[in-house]
């Protein structure tokens, strides 16, 4: 017991020593308690009549560079001599931007080209500026009572989950088939139904689930889905995709119905819900502006499908793949970007018809870069940055190490088609909107492409090319 009490005696010194170094070492009296008049040191004035010389201004070490103020001569210089046709073929399109005035800074080939994926950055920007970048789409389970069936109803969510571990694991975050599930085992149980019948809605999508305008193999090799606005985790199938996804979110919904002790009976089949059933349960998704990052970031083909034809309902109420095509360069139009020359099939850039002008493309970046366009700004954070995120993650390891993190841009990939379109923030602290596309490469030549793709852009990244600026 003493030995105890001793023990106690000692922590409680070394706690007390403890505190008054601290006390000591950081001046907390003083700063808690307030500073001892006596202790502070007096004022003391300066000797008359002594004049203490002014400091001289320093010297400058570099001429100031107005942001977005651009030498042509400089750009030219960085990027001429990589524009090489034996590796990106006869038709390269490369054209540079002011994005302060919208001046061309630089142009060289061709004015229209195939886009492949650099079209998500016009679906994108058009999906924020006519959704909004806080709109959500709900999926939601209602009840028809005279029938007594319950009907799981798409809102078009691209990233609606299966499970709650599987909507945590990915971005956005936003609603799970089985938080659905749930909901609506406690909204039946509460209502004492008994076996119910379940059928799905789809409806929300017009036209064909795929385009004419794809490739055949397109859909049997996994490169895209069928489009639905119904589906769960994309419609993946093991390493494939389910050739009738609303059907299979029906299948996996009902399992996890049954295993909530939901009596569902019968086969699962199609039909539309009536405007004024009873609502059970509801989910929603993530923001569009979080869902326009991931599409941007990973190249989803998918989600920007669903994205054209929110479009194409919102603003034409056509949401089709030719629906959603028109809406976007119809609201693209509306914020004064030249859509002349433009022809477009779908909201992915998989079709090999789907035609963009480098005037529009380099608009559609810009206007997503003006401070006066906040709505628009999921489209430039959303661009995978080089050698670091997205599609870019792995790429630029072949140009300048300065590049790396100054870039930042949407990739274009098909067979003979390999684009970068984005914004780049030089070393001298410039910017600029860049479009770099060719798209008649030889089929062996791609992965060099890419790499002298990246080589322009990084360069671009690594000039000194504000007016003023010393190379």
């Amino acid at each position: 017991m003493r030995d105890k009490r001793h023990w106690l005696v000692e922590l409680l010194v070394i706690v007390l020593l403890l505190g008054a170094f601290v006390t000591w070492k950081f001046d907390l009296l003083d700063r808690f308690g307030g500073a001892d008049p006596a202790a502070a040191p007096v004022d003391v004035a300066p000797p008359d009549k002594v004049q203490l010389p002014l400091a001289a201004p320093s010297r400058k070490l570099a001429r100031p560079t107005k942001a977005g103020q651009l030498d042509p001569a400089r750009v030219a210089a960085a990027v001429s001599g990589l524009i090489d046709h034996k590796v990106l073929g006869p038709r390269v399109s490369v054209r540079i931007t002011d994005p302060a005035s919208g001046a061309t800074i630089f142009h060289q080939g061709s004015s229209r080209f195939t886009p492949a994926s650099t079209l998500k950055l016009a679906t994108t920007v058009a999906s924020l500026q006519a959704l909004g970048p806080m709109a959500t789409f709900k999926t939601k389970v209602v009840r028809d009572p005279q029938a007594n069936q319950i009907i799981l109803v798409g809102g078009g969510d691209p990233y609606l989950a299966s499970t709650p571990k599987a909507d945590q694991a990915a971005y956005p975050v936003g609603g799970n088939l089985a938080d659905l599930a749930k909901q609506t085992a406690q909204a039946l149980g509460a209502s004492g139904a008994g076996p119910v019948h379940l059928r799905i809605d789809d409806s929300l999508f017009a036209g064909p689930s795929i385009s004419a305008d794809w490739r055949p193999n397109y859909v049997p090799d996994s490169v895209v889905s069928p489009i639905s606005a119904l589906w769960v985790d994309q419609a993946r199938l093991g390493f494939g995709f389910s050739s009738d996804p609303a059907l299979q979110a029906g299948q996996r919904f009902k399992k996890q119905l049954l295993k909530l002790g939901v009596q569902v009976v019968g086969p699962i089949r199609r039909t539309n819900a009536a405007p004024d059933a009873i609502e059970l349960a509801s989910v929603d998704s993530g923001p569009v502006g979080e869902i326009v990052e991931e599409v941007l970031g990973v190249s989803d083909n998918q989600a920007a499908e669903v994205l054209a034809r929110h479009v194409g309902l919102k603003v034409a109420n056509d949401p089709s793949f030719t629906g959603g095509a028109s809406a976007v360069q119809q609201v693209l139009s509306s914020l004064g970007v030249n859509t002349r020359g433009n022809s477009t099939f779908d909201g992915s850039g998989l079709s090999r018809t789907n035609r963009l002008t480098s005037v529009s493309l380099a608009q559609t970046l810009r206007l997503a870069t003006e401070s006066g366009q906040p709505r628009l700004r999921s489209s430039v954070t959303g661009l995978p940055v080089a050698g670091f995120t997205g599609s870019l993650k792995w790429r630029f390891g072949a140009g300048p190490s300065e590049a790396l993190g100054r870039v930042r841009a949407k990739t274009g990939t098909l067979t003979g088609v390999h684009g970068l379109a984005g914004v780049v923030t030089t070393a001298d602290h410039a910017q600029m909107v860049f479009v770099l596309v060719a798209d008649r490469v030889a089929p062996d030549k791609g992965g060099l492409a890419q790499m002298q793709l990246d080589k322009i852009a990084g360069a671009l990244g690594a000039c000194a090319c504000g007016v003023g600026s010393r190379p």
